[in-house]
């Protein structure tokens, strides 16, 4: 007997239509109002829908991954906003693809897939809490605050990135910290990652490969907020600075292996 297996209408998902579905909450965050933590927390509850039993279907059609995504921002707005989306509305979003109907029944799919949990600790919670460990007399209120923001752009950008997602959000966590730590105060950033380190038992090279690729990111992201341009323009000097370095680094090695 055979079996017909009903073919999805589009392909499947990749890492770009990710990023592009991210980039999409991340404006319509910016449109509501919404922090971009909700952007963040949409994407951990999606990422973690897709990698359930239930939920790996939505990767073999893009209409229902962008159905997923839509509805989980709806849920985690809903959730965790005292403002919350109103479905139909979303909907329209989608420009005639999906209607409530399908939001509302995504929505109770993504949490009987995700058993409820719909509080993921995402790396920019963690990382203010890990920036509380920093003693009070290493630093000024204006470094902080710079070190900050420079932390919360970095994880902002990563969440687009599909390899970055993979990592520990405490790792993401505390590898921009350093980034943004070092491009103010190198000797900080040591006494930190030595303290650190030990407290999340966090391998230097995965440390170090996590660093690289933020910076990489944040290098080549064009969309960065105006008023983030003073910090950035300082920021962007460490980071090719550090890029050239490891560049030299990753030559030299090769031509000792030889």
């Amino acid at each position: 007997r055979t079996c017909h297996v009903e073919q999805p209408s589009t392909p499947p998902v990749d890492a770009s239509c990710r990023f592009l579905m991210t980039k999409w909450c991340h404006s319509l965050c910016d449109f509501c109002k919404y922090p971009r933590e909700i952007s963040v927390m949409t994407m951990s509850c999606v990422d973690r829908y897709a990698a359930s039993e239930s939920g790996f279907q939505i990767l073999f059609d893009r209409d229902r991954y962008q159905l997923a995504v839509m509805a989980a921002l709806y849920l985690v707005a809903k959730v965790h906003s005292t403002e919350a989306l109103d479905p139909e509305s979303v909907a329209k979003l989608s420009r005639g693809k999906h209607t409530k109907t399908d939001i509302e029944d995504m929505e109770l799919e993504l949490l009987v897939g995700l058993r409820w949990r719909v509080h993921p600790p995402t790396p920019w919670a963690i990382a203010q809490e890990l920036l509380n460990l920093v003693p009070v007399n290493q630093m000024n209120q204006e470094s902080e605050e710079q070190i900050m923001e420079l932390t919360r752009l970095q994880l902002e950008i990563a969440v687009c990135n599909y390899d970055l997602s993979l990592n520990r959000p405490s790792v993401l966590a505390f590898g921009a910290i350093l980034n943004a730590m070092e491009s103010l105060d190198a000797s900080v950033a040591l006494q930190f990652e030595t303290m650190v380190s030990q407290i999340l038992g966090t391998r230097v090279d995965e440390l170090r490969a996590i660093r690289r690729r933020l910076l990489k990111v944040v290098s080549e992201d064009s969309s960065s907020e105006p008023k983030f341009a003073v910090l950035t323009q300082r920021f962007n000097r460490s980071i090719v600075a550090g890029l050239s370095k490891e560049k030299n680094i990753s030559s030299s090695s090769c031509v000792n292996s030889s």
